[in-house]
């Protein structure tokens, strides 16, 4: 326990206050009889149904009081149980991507993917799949700035990453966390290509530009899907502001 192994970022310094009084608990507790540890956990068992008694007598007490006892009713905002935990909810995300991309009419209404998705952000905050799917939903409304916006919040929650094997080369600071920046580059990927859906090609070519200029940093397979794209955006018909831009 806190004891420190090679390329592991500890969260609690044994030379804290914290970290010393832990390896006292740690210390007596290992010193502990079978029968005493059994014990103990009686005890708190025993004390934490008689905490949940005390709460509910008091409940009672104050129902009484007041003369009028309030049956419960089930909250409105209840979690469905599709998404009732973050892997029930990705799995639903990912079931529900497919479906509005291959079979939209097998996908639920936008209405209800829109208020599950809320849901989800509350109840679920690590579960950042479902920018995506607020995303398709934008696309799918023709809301180009509502899609982007997705699109961003989606690649700045990406970013982070829970990681205790991360250690600063100058340091031993504990991080609970270290942002890869690497994914940022097929955001403007994926930005390009929603300006080309949308018909914004000035737009779509700036993001390439830069995509291609990140991608050159040993990134091979997106600078592939930056080339696929340009050739895609280059395919376009011309539109009348670069018909007119040519004239000038």
């Amino acid at each position: 326990m806190l004891q420190t192994r090679p390329n592991v970022v500890n969260f609690v310094c044994g030379k804290s206050y914290i970290g010393i009084w832990l390896k006292k608990l740690f210390a007596e507790w290992s010193r502990q009889s079978s029968q005493r540890l059994f014990d103990l956990n009686a005890e708190f068992i025993k004390w934490i149904q008689d905490t949940d008694a005390q709460i509910d007598d008091s409940q009672m007490i104050c129902e009484a009081e007041s003369g009028i006892i309030d049956f419960p009713v089930v909250s409105k905002a209840a979690v469905p149980f599709e998404i009732e935990s973050s892997g029930r909810a990705r799995k639903w995300i990912s079931n529900q991507m497919h479906l509005l991309q291959v079979c939209p009419s097998a996908a639920l209404p936008d209405n209800k993917i829109m208020e599950w998705c809320q849901i989800i952000k509350k109840n679920h905050a690590d579960v950042v799949e479902v920018h995506l799917l607020e995303m398709l939903y934008h696309i799918r409304a023709m809301n180009l700035s509502g899609a982007l916006e997705c699109l961003r919040l989606y690649f700045d929650y990406s970013m982070f990453r829970m990681s205790d094997v991360v250690i600063p080369t100058t340091t031993r600071a504990c991080r609970m966390g270290t942002l890869d920046q690497r994914s940022l580059r097929f955001s403007c990927l994926l930005q390009a290509r929603l300006c080309r859906l949308f018909g914004d090609k000035h737009a779509a070519r700036l993001l390439l530009s830069e995509c291609v200029q990140q991608a050159q940093n040993h990134d091979v397979a997106c600078l592939r899907m930056a080339m696929v794209e340009l050739a895609a955006l280059e395919a376009m018909p011309a539109s009348e502001s670069d018909l007119k831009t040519n004239l000038e």
